[in-house]
C-alpha cells in the first residue's frame, strides 16, 4: 500500500508507459531531466 511508481523521461515512450500504468494505478510520479542552472536562460 501507499506505493508508487516512478517513471524517469526518456523519451516518447516513457509517456505512453506512465499514461498506461494509470490504467492500473493512480499512483505514478512522471519525471523530467532539470536542467542545470548554467543551462537555464
Amino acid at each position: 500500500k501507499d506505493k508508487r511508481i516512478m517513471v524517469l523521461d526518456r523519451g516518447e515512450k516513457s509517456v505512453e508507459v506512465a499514461i498506461n500504468l494509470t490504467k492500473y494505478t493512480p499512483r505514478v510520479v512522471f519525471t523530467t531531466h532539470q536542467k542545470d542552472s548554467s543551462e537555464v536562460a
